[in-house]
């Protein structure tokens, strides 16, 4: 008897097969009829908790989403789906996107693969088996069943071997760490460890404490001022004596001289799977180095950033991270809200694995004169930072101007529709009203009112060619820091997503005077910005929301365009996973869908709230702010010339 299976009998993916006699070998040495094993499974009644969506196994229903399924995969992988059974299995549902480990993707089998790839922003996982047959009986026993609320899984056969697994996704871990970073594992016992959880942690968190937007904090010695990202030194907090169970770990910091004196505030995070911490920089004034932070309970990825560089440190339980020089004074360091790590597995390669809930106690040593004169000026609050105003301009030129020139089509096939509120003020000018648009674009918001005389202005040639030829407007080069219009010329001027790309005060001051001048008594100006706060009330913004493209400045490094950014690695990089952790940033723009799509980057000034209308009434003579909103991300304000 044959103990390798004919494939012939393979012919139908699922459901029945057209040929007999297949037999296989079994891994307990046992031989089957694969035929009458694949009916026997498809038979089988669904566990409880493990629905089956697509109905009855080989139903069209199923049939067809799995074959729009493999289609999906077979582009994104390069790879043909096969019709026949193969050692080559691929599944759509567990992956690293939703933070399936191999371990667990290998139970779901039986028998289980004896290699699996994973992709990174992949919903979809390779699995190689060891004869076919293998293969055939994993799809029937798996396809069409639920993964997840919600994620159904589908499988299929591929017609070669898949790509390798790409590295990238932990390659941070490959990159060198900051200077000054160390981690001391196991710095306290399990005995200390169960002592601290169980005096400092309530089963009841609401009773003490304090629940931030993705954790839970408690603070002793001075309470953490998040508005400010200080400490109030007047005010001690309500728990101004250390717990006693803290003392040995105080003591040894500075028994074994990681400190110079006993650290004064100690904050307590509470992080529940999920939950992170935006990138930041411990605030320098009210601080000295090092920063200490002692991980609890469960283990987490830390991200550091500075500029394009990533690099990422495994902070094990009873560790302890010590931040001192670079680290602490230059990169940025958080956690990513996520449920699960991407990891580099010494035996399985890159793999997810699903976090626990995890606290962290951060220790702080308070400075007494609050001044900071560190190397690093742009991160310092106790400096001005690398942006002035002699650099200011050539900044702008190649963060901005170049950056806008190199992707003007690519943007502009982004840009199509105005939005609501500012179509509504375009088209409730009157008839014989002159309109400018600083800043045009594409000229999206021009000829949205037909009798209406308009001009746009932009710094983009490229973005100024497609006005004019894909709606005939009148449009010219021009910088908003020197309108080349006499002053109370226009009727109603707006200047959309322009601002927040100035890199100083003073240049976003002296755009909005030239808005204010070239304006006619009565008249009045739309302005919008980027706000810092990309979720208000619950609601992301249209940017926070698009989480599917991951732009960590690790990934953007190798394939950015601009060997500009050498000159400008004080600026952090935006990862959109996360919050923007300052008001100066570098956004990627990522021209292109594919995995060696070009990377740019843009300089953004992001906005407080508040800050814009502060900005305007800071013209001389002042004009009247009439209407001042939060639209999408954006801080808007709507204000009217009254004086000559």
């Amino acid at each position: 008897m044959d103990l390798v299976p004919n494939l012939q009998v393979f012919e139908a993916l699922g459901g029945a097969l057209l040929g007999a006699g297949g037999r296989v070998l079994l891994r307990n040495g046992g031989f089957i009829q694969l035929d009458m094993e694949l009916e026997r499974r498809q038979a089988e009644p669904v566990e409880e908790g493990g629905s089956n969506k697509g109905g009855p196994r080989g139903t069209k229903k199923l049939s067809r989403k799995e074959h729009k399924m493999m289609n999906v995969i077979a582009k994104q992988m390069n790879v043909e789906i096969s019709q026949r059974p193969s050692e080559w299995a691929v599944i759509w549902g567990p992956s690293l996107s939703t933070g399936t480990p191999k371990r667990d993707l290998k139970k779901m089998c039986d028998p289980p693969p004896v290699e699996i790839r994973q992709y990174e922003n992949k919903m979809f996982s390779a699995m190689r088996f060891l004869d076919p047959a293998h293969a055939a009986i994993a799809k029937a026993d798996l396809s069409g069943r639920d993964f997840a609320e919600l994620q159904t899984m589908y499988v299929g056969f591929l017609g070669g071997e898949p790509p390798l697994e790409s590295i990238e996704a932990a390659s941070p871990f490959k990159v060198g760490l900051p200077e000054g970073l160390e981690l001391i594992p196991e710095f306290i016992s399990e005995e200390e460890e169960e002592n601290i959880l169980k005096t400092l942690v309530p089963e009841d968190l609401n009773g003490l404490g304090q629940s931030l937007k993705r954790r839970w904090v408690r603070h002793f010695g001075f309470d953490f001022d998040y508005d400010t990202n200080n400490v109030d030194t007047t005010k001690p907090s309500a728990y101004a004596e250390f717990p006693k169970c803290v003392s040995p770990v105080v003591e040894r910091l500075v028994e074994k001289n990681i400190v110079r004196k006993k650290p004064e505030q100690i904050t307590l995070n509470h992080y529940l799977p999920g939950q992170g911490i935006p990138p930041h920089v411990d605030t320098h004034s009210p601080f000295e180095e090092p920063i200490l932070s002692l991980s609890l309970k469960g283990s987490v990825v830390m991200d550091f950033r500075d500029g394009i560089r990533h690099s990422a440190i495994i902070l094990p339980r009873r560790s302890l991270l010590v931040m001192k020089g670079e680290s602490r004074f230059l990169w940025t360091h958080g956690i990513a809200n996520r449920t699960f790590d991407v990891l580099l597995d010494v035996d399985e390669g890159v793999t997810a694995r699903p976090r626990e809930p995890r606290l962290s106690l951060t220790f702080r040593l308070l400075k007494e004169n609050k001044v900071c004169n560190c190397r690093f000026p742009f991160m310092c609050d106790s400096q001005k930072g690398k942006i002035t105003s002699e650099n200011a301009s050539n900044l702008e030129d190649n963060l901005v101007h170049q950056v806008y020139e190199d992707i003007a089509q690519h943007f502009s096939s982004t840009r199509h529709t105005p939005w609501p509120k500012i179509k509504e003020f375009v088209q409730n000018l009157g008839q014989s009203d002159v309109l400018l648009d600083v800043g045009c674009g594409n000229g999206k918001y021009l000829q949205l009112r037909g009798s209406c005389c308009e001009v746009g202005t932009d710094m983009s040639t490229g973005l100024l060619s497609i006005c004019r030829s894909t709606k005939n407007a009148e449009v010219l080069k021009s910088n908003c820091l020197m309108l080349p219009f006499k002053n109370n010329t226009f009727d109603a001027i707006i200047c959309i997503a322009v601002l927040h790309h100035l890199s100083t005060k003073e240049r976003r001051l002296q755009a909005v005077n030239e808005i204010f001048r070239t304006l006619r008594p009565g008249g009045q100006a739309l302005i919008y910005v980027w706000a810092k706060n990309q979720e208000v009330d619950e609601t992301k913004s249209v940017y926070a929301q698009k989480q599917d493209v991951k732009t960590t400045s690790n990934d953007l490094a190798a394939d950015s365009k601009q060997d500009i950014l050498k000159n400008y690695t004080f600026l952090p990089v935006h990862n959109r996973e996360s919050d923007f952790p300052h008001n100066d940033m570098l956004v990627p723009w990522i021209k292109g869908s594919t995995d060696k799509s070009e990377v740019h980057h843009r300089f953004y000034h992001v906005f407080n709230q508040g800050e814009l209308e502060d900005l305007i009434l800071e013209i001389v003579p002042q004009p009247s702010i009439i209407d001042s909103y939060y639209d999408q991300g954006n801080w808007c304000a709507r204000f009217q010339k009254t004086h000559v």
